[in-house]
């Protein structure tokens, strides 16, 4: 029993030492319309997408979308 309980605690040790290391990650988005292209994200409003838009988005859910406009 003592040893279950180890392993138990040295897995549970390393779950949470991993899960607090985890970083967001950034994406390069790139305009390749020749038309104007607006980027929107959610939260955090949008802005004109120029030729390339790098974003950083946290570990936490986001949603990005994009909308053409002649």
């Amino acid at each position: 029993m003592g040893f279950l309980r180890t392993v138990s605690l040295a897995t549970l040790l390393v779950f949470t030492l991993s899960v607090g290391s985890i970083d967001g990650a950034t994406l390069n988005v790139k305009n390749n319309c020749p038309n104007t292209v607006w980027a929107a994200a959610a939260p955090g409003g949008g802005k004109r997408l120029d030729r390339d838009w790098p974003v950083y988005m946290p570990c936490w859910y986001q949603r990005y979308w994009v909308v053409f406009c002649p």
